[in-house]
């Protein structure tokens, strides 16, 4: 009921109208017991037809006044009420897209599932019928009223009736509720359950767990089942309580009204009246006391709700920049997680710098993951800052930083839609397909979308081909619309690697963080991780690699270790001998350098910077220059293969290769050309003025 004024008062001119037309219903359902009154008490005793005519007329007005104002009533019930509920759903389905990962406990996991159970008893307690009933139950005292006026005795009577049904109904309503609210959260258990069965199916057939599955459904089950009985149980008893309450009432009225009746103290059309208002009486108890069930329902789902949005969530809002260089701070930065007793690491203070590869490592549950999601913006360190370009990451926008952002996750996520749809989920403008050829999975680059959408359709076809996904797309009649109908759970880790790969470089973002990029994948599929890796160096962004491939640490420019607790250890670049300079190693060692610790972890996170932070990242871009063009005596000499054959001696992979195989089509050749051209026109290209010469990079 204070729900129900609380919304008329926000709502007063409307409130009123449905209020009045209530009145009109009520005054108008007092025909029926006056017709039968009149009929039995005049025609019968009198005989005269015109009475009876008259009567009957006056029936038939009051009935179509009846529908009237029932429909209008109606209609402003549905105005009072609003759409606040949809709107309360709606922000529980919006919060679980904004939840803090700190926050996301398996208590709040189960929420969410709950939300569309919730959602719905606050439904169900919002419609128009329920407010109908709880606005017609204090009106049905005015048919008590017109009885007393009538019979004291007989009203006496109703009014008894009336609060048994009230009575019973709301505590029998309450216990349905319960038991509706216990189904919901085993259903919700059960759809867990059977969502966790479909996506490990191999699991259960290889380690033969259809034994304890068929135990845990059967227990879910024999509970549902207890529910759903003891549910149907208390509506039947509802139901027969209701009757026999009736029965009783109907009996009392008549024994007490015969009596009066044989006394002279009223007549039979009375009794037969006052029967009638009785049972409107007792049916308005009976619909009160089943709304105020609902309503209580309701509350204690609105109060779970609520309850779901007060958690933590990611600002909506913030500092957003015209540009993002790629430099990215971390000053004393510690993060543990709730209940956890120690950190997963603390006091880590480091500098990510443009044209820079740093790789994370560390052993199974050092937090290399947690480190990459922490980058991303998806938790918050615990202590600490992360400063990108200046501005501490805690006052940035999210959706803002996300698009600065080339973030592959170690878990692929797909979604029930296209491949096309899942490559651009994340991308303000949506990808349209190019052509019909492209439509079919002929990946063109360059070629442009109807719309005019050229660089979205241009970038969609590099990410594709440099993720090394062309030939899937080919192989698949559907290309680019195949409907990932089960989520991808068909599909091979390789591809999914793949596909959330080509998502990833959708963004364009300066900085790339990539969580265990070559897991999973074949030979070809690395060497297309570590081309797109390359690349992303020479073209000046920050790179972070979480992986134990020996291939990022020997081109990394810094390494943080995770797996020295709690303080991790950063190896930087080594400062004193240049592997060109002492004979040993090969062009692109220097670039790394790993093993010489930093000595100040503050230090701008490289040792031996001694506070010069404006030429870390030309330094790096330097020492790639200067791995692709050698020394100065060997930068006129040196030709785009003999750079590539560079790289394959550090990575082991043949960087041509993965160009012109696997692809089968014209598409992954032309991207395979792009590449190595890429890789030429990058040896041959000078060295910036702010980067060190071939000689002090050497020598230093």
């Amino acid at each position: 009921m204070g729900e129900l004024f609380r919304r008329m008062a926000a709502r007063p001119f409307a409130a009123f109208e449905l209020v009045l037309a209530t009145f009109f219903v009520t005054l108008l359902n007092l025909a029926s017991p006056i017709f039968v009154i009149q009929v039995l008490n005049r025609y019968v005793a009198f005989g005269f037809d015109g009475t009876l005519i008259t009567l009957t007329s006056g029936m038939v007005v009051a009935t179509a006044l009846l529908y009237a104002f029932n429909a209008i009533r109606t209609r402003l019930a549905v105005v009072v009420m609003g759409d606040e509920d949809e709107r309360l759903a709606a922000a529980g389905h919006e919060a679980m897209l904004r939840i803090r990962a700190q926050a996301m406990g398996p208590e709040v996991v189960r929420a969410a599932y709950e939300i569309p159970a919730r959602a719905a008893a606050i439904r169900a307690a919002s419609d128009s019928a329920v407010a109908l009933q709880l606005l017609d139950a204090p009106f049905a005292l005015l048919y008590l009223g017109v009885a007393f006026l009538l019979s004291p005795p007989l009203a006496l009577v109703g009014l008894i009736g009336m609060v048994l049904m009230a009575a019973f109904n709301r505590r029998n309503n309450d216990a349905q509720a319960q038991l509706a609210h216990d189904m919901d959260r085993e259903e919700a258990e059960k759809r867990r359950m059977t969502a966790s069965v479909l996506e490990g199916a191999d699991t259960v057939r290889a380690f033969r767990c259809a034994g304890f599955v068929r135990r845990a459904w059967s227990e879910r089950n024999a509970g549902l089942e207890a529910l759903r009985f003891a549910l149907t149980l208390s509506r039947e008893k509802g139901r027969s309580a209701g009757s026999v309450i009736a029965m009783l009432q109907s009996v009392g009225i008549y024994s007490v009204g015969a009596m009066q009746v044989v006394n002279g103290d009223i007549s039979v059309g009375v009794l037969i009246g006052v029967n009638i208002l009785a049972s409107r009486a007792l049916s308005a108890a009976g619909g009160l006391a089943s709304s105020l069930s609902l309503a209580a329902r309701a509350r204690s789902a609105r109060h779970d709700l609520l309850r779901f949005l007060s958690l933590p969530q990611e600002p909506t809002s913030g500092t957003a920049r015209d540009t993002f260089a790629g430099r990215l701070e971390l000053r004393d930065v510690a993060f543990g997680w709730p209940g956890s007793h120690s950190p997963l690491f603390e006091s880590l203070s480091m500098v990510l710098v443009p044209g820079m590869l740093t790789v994370v490592q560390g052993p199974n549950g050092a937090g290399k993951t947690t480190f990459a999601r922490m980058l991303a913006g998806l938790v918050e360190p615990a202590r600490g800052e992360i400063v990108a370009d200046g501005i501490t990451l805690r006052q940035i926008a999210p959706d803002w930083w996300r698009q600065q952002i080339c973030y592959l996750p170690q878990e692929t996520v797909l979604f029930p839609a296209t491949l096309r749809e899942n490559i651009c989920i994340g991308q303000t403008t949506p990808c349209g397909a190019a052509s019909g050829d492209a439509a079919s999975g002929d990946v063109v680059p360059g070629k442009a979308a109807p719309n005019g959408a050229v660089s979205d359709e241009t970038a969609l076809n590099r990410a594709i081909n440099d993720a090394d996904l062309a030939s899937f797309v080919f192989s698949r009649s559907g290309g680019l619309e195949l409907m990932l109908e089960d989520a991808g759970r068909s599909l091979s880790m390789g591809v999914k690697k793949r596909i959330a790969l080509a998502r990833a470089m959708m963004t364009g973002g300066r900085l790339v963080v990539l969580d265990e990029p070559t897991e999973a994948l074949d030979f070809s599929g690395r060497q297309a991780v570590f081309r797109y890796v390359i690349n992303m160096i020479r073209e000046g962004r920050t790179v972070v690699v979480v992986s134990a491939d020996p291939g990022f640490e020997r081109i990394a420019g810094q390494k943080l270790d995770l797996g020295s607790k709690p303080v991790p250890v950063i190896s930087g670049r080594a400062r004193s001998v240049s592997p060109r300079a002492s004979g040993q190693g090969t062009p692109l060692e220097h670039v790394s350098g790993i093993g010489v610790p930093s000595g100040n972890a503050g230090d701008e996170g490289n040792a031996g910077d001694e506070g010069n932070e404006g030429n870390e990242g030309n330094e790096v871009t330097a020492s790639l220059a200067e791995a692709d063009t050698g020394s100065g005596e060997r930068a006129q000499g040196e030709t785009g293969a003999e750079a590539d054959q560079t790289m394959q001696q550090f990575t082991g992979l043949d960087l041509n290769q993965g160009a012109e195989q696997g692809d089968g089509r014209n598409a992954g050749r032309a991207t395979g050309r792009e590449n190595s051209d890429s890789l030429k026109n990058a040896a041959a290209a000078p060295v910036e003025e702010s980067t060190p010469s071939g000689e002090e990079g050497t020598g230093r």
